[in-house]
């Protein structure tokens, strides 16, 4: 049986990383910040559940963490995710996951998977590799790709595998509530007479979080001792923001006006892009 530390296990990526991988034979420590809230979260139940902050903390905080090194990190803690342009992202949630994951490298953990951002790609249009060379323009992408390359130097000094998957527009349960599909949702319980929007022309690569959490749960099969691994975890198709907002609302018992152009554009976001499904071994 195999061991696998979660960071973020009570949030969005967490809980559908830990559905996906709850029938294998895996023992899993879930790390949050209140024992008392990790307990109201059903996909923990028969998880071993530590309390730690692993942005602020260690694994040598942990007096109670003992026995062998986890067979697996994976680290999806990250702060202030829905603010893209926050400067949080560098002073919080770089300097403290990198802290981290650099003790359980110390501690012993050969094996590391963290997940990183389609915006780590910048600009750049079109169908995208995931060894395409990140150019990010926000402060989240920058962050992300920031800690991406101090682990791959952390590896030049203590081999172990790295696996950075990219996690493009998953939507579902337990989403951020400032994002698309939670807000329109709250207009449709609200029975709000419409909906501001963007012009709603953008490509984006939507994903089901059920199927993001087993691609992410897939890679956890990954073996490249000291290498590092890149995927994307997308669904490979563009789709326009008006048209799966519009696919969305068909499933819905009231339709709010779709105030299209209420919203300008994103100046940090090229109009369309999607991610190839793949990964690949990072080039030396």
């Amino acid at each position: 049986m195999r061991t696998i530390l979660v960071t973020g296990a009570t949030g969005f990526v967490g809980r559908h990383l830990i559905q996906s991988i709850r029938s294998a034979d895996y023992r899993i420590i879930a790390l949050g910040r209140s024992i008392q809230f990790m307990d109201r979260c059903p996909w923990l139940d028969g998880t071993t559940k530590l309390e730690c902050d692993p942005l602020t903390e260690t694994l040598d905080d942990l007096p109670s963490f003992t026995g062998p090194a986890p067979d697996w990190l994976v680290h999806l803690a990250w702060g202030d995710v829905g603010n893209n342009h926050s400067l949080d992202h560098f002073e919080k949630s770089m300097t403290g996951s990198w802290r981290f994951i650099r003790s359980c490298v110390g501690a012993g953990i050969r094996n590391v998977m963290v997940s990183g951002t389609c915006l780590e790609y910048g600009m750049q249009s079109g169908g995208l590799s995931a060894n395409l060379p990140p150019n990010p323009v926000t402060a989240y992408g920058i962050a992300k790709d920031g800690l991406r390359r101090q682990l791959q130097y952390l590896q030049r000094q203590t081999p172990f595998q790295l696996v950075w998957g990219r996690i493009f527009y998953m939507w579902g349960e337990g989403q951020n509530p400032r994002s698309l599909i939670p807000s329109l949702n709250l207009a449709v319980r609200q029975r709000q007479a419409s909906f501001l929007m963007s012009g709603g022309e953008q490509e984006r690569d939507f994903i089901p979080a059920a199927e993001g959490g087993r691609q992410l749960a897939d890679l956890l099969n990954s073996e490249h001792p000291g290498a590092t691994l890149l995927a994307n975890v997308c669904s490979g198709h563009p789709t326009k923001i008006k048209t799966f907002v519009e696919n969305y609302l068909q499933h819905s018992d009231w339709r709010p006006k779709l105030d299209f152009g209420a919203i300008p554009y994103s100046t940090s976001e090229p109009m369309s892009f999607w991610g190839i499904p793949e990964a690949q071994l990072a080039q030396s």
